[in-house]
């Protein structure tokens, strides 16, 4: 336990850090655990008063804490008088709700922390939609049962009182939230129609040539509300983001990959790793894995992005951008206070690869990444692995750059 000197230029709530190592915790040191936390904190801007570190020999289904556990942490927010407590493990609704009741203070998970780190950080529009779609579904589990206030704050209700009425009119707003988001679930499933397909297959890939696409087929996309009217470019960044997930669903589930392999000690992310660890996934299985898939130009991209999402889902963020004839895929992880720029082209060339490192370099610069890689698919056949995958580094506008070949 450690007290922080509490900053009264700003007014907040007397604040405890609590940091619970539990057994299944995946950092194997409890002070890099610790610290990782405190790093979290810290990279969103909260102020707070204590911090308090209890180790943990098990865990309890509904209270999250055990009996003695439990007791010893409700004196301490008792004798302190504390308002707000924020957990470093991921509680259930029902864990959390449970726990909050006992310590008689605001309670924040692991979970909501990285949510408002993440709100915090984005600044495109893409980045934003993706953070409140996420906030909609860790809210839904925990609105019904936590009161009125809570429910007004998430905008969910005017001014009706509490009881079966309140719960009703959340399950109403949750029940349209899921009426939606099934309408756009059957839109994006039409991907898959011979018409749709090849054009949407140009777009993610981001490199094809100009092509003749048949005029009734791109009004037919643009019917169903997936292209822009005047632009080859997908209609929303909601489109954008949901497409590559449901066009990979089947082969994300099949990657086994834990996020745990490509941390450092520290917590942060190792992307060498990672994508030293893709580059021979790739190599032992993108000829299966793509000989029946539709998407042929952009599967080795849409590939890139599955394993990506599947590793680093639940910890950090992947932002994409792509349309037709952008020459490139950009996409952006976001981990902590990581920003890690990966640039996705065709290698048809020398000139391809200078221009793929100009592009990276320009765009670390406009994100303010912090780490930027080029990826480049060969689409040559007859090219032995041994001399399609190579790794070099390159400085531009002084920039580092890792080159992937695969």
């Amino acid at each position: 336990m450690s007290k922080v000197p509490r900053d009264f230029s700003q007014d907040h709530p007397k604040t405890l850090l609590v940091c619970t190592y539990a057994p299944n915790n995946q950092i194997g040191n409890v002070d890099y655990y610790c610290e990782e936390f405190l790093s979290l904190v810290k990279t969103l801007g909260m102020p707070y008063d204590e911090v308090f570190t209890m180790k943990l020999r098990a865990t309890d289904n509904n209270m999250f804490l055990t009996k003695g556990k439990l007791e010893e942490l409700t004196k301490f927010c008792q004798d302190n008088e504390i308002e707000q407590a924020v957990i470093s493990e991921t509680l259930s609704p029902v864990q959390e709700r449970n726990l909050e009741g006992v310590l008689g203070c605001t309670l924040w998970d692991r979970q909501r922390l990285i949510l408002e780190i993440f709100k915090k950080s984005a600044h495109s529009s893409e980045g934003k939609i993706q953070v409140e779609m996420a906030e909609i579904d860790y809210l839904k589990t925990r609105i019904i049962g936590r009161g009125k206030e809570l429910a007004q704050q998430a905008g969910l209700i005017g001014q009706k009182g509490p009881g079966e009425t309140l719960k009703e009119e959340i399950k109403r707003h949750f029940t349209e939230k899921i009426r939606q988001a099934k309408k756009r679930l059957e839109t994006l499933e039409r991907s898959r129609d011979p018409r749709v397909f090849p054009i949407v297959d140009a777009i993610i890939n981001g490199q094809s040539d100009m092509k003749a696409f048949n005029d009734d087929d791109v009004r037919y996309i643009r019917d169903l509300g997936l292209l822009k009217i005047n632009s080859y470019e997908i209609a929303n960044p909601i489109y954008e983001e949901v497409i590559p997930r449901i066009l990979t669903r089947s082969i994300q589930q099949q990657i086994t990959e834990k996020v745990l392999f490509y941390q450092n000690p520290n917590g942060s992310l190792n992307m060498h790793k990672l994508l030293q660890k893709f580059t021979q996934f790739y190599r032992e299985n993108s000829a299966s894995l793509l000989e029946d898939f539709q998407y042929k130009e952009s599967g080795p991209h849409l590939l890139l992005m599955s394993f990506l999402q599947r590793i680093i889902n639940g910890g950090g963020w992947v932002q994409r951008e792509y349309a037709l004839n952008r020459k490139r895929v950009d996409l952006v992880v976001l981990w902590r206070d990581q920003h890690i720029v990966i640039e996705l082209k065709v290698d048809k060339g020398p000139a391809t690869l200078q221009e793929g490192l100009v592009q990276t370099a320009e765009y670390m610069d406009i994100s303010g990444a912090t780490e930027g890689h080029l990826v480049m698919f060969s689409p040559n056949k007859k090219k032995s692995w041994d001399k399609k995958i190579y790794t070099k580094e390159e400085i531009v506008n002084n920039k580092r750059i890792f080159v992937w070949g695969m």
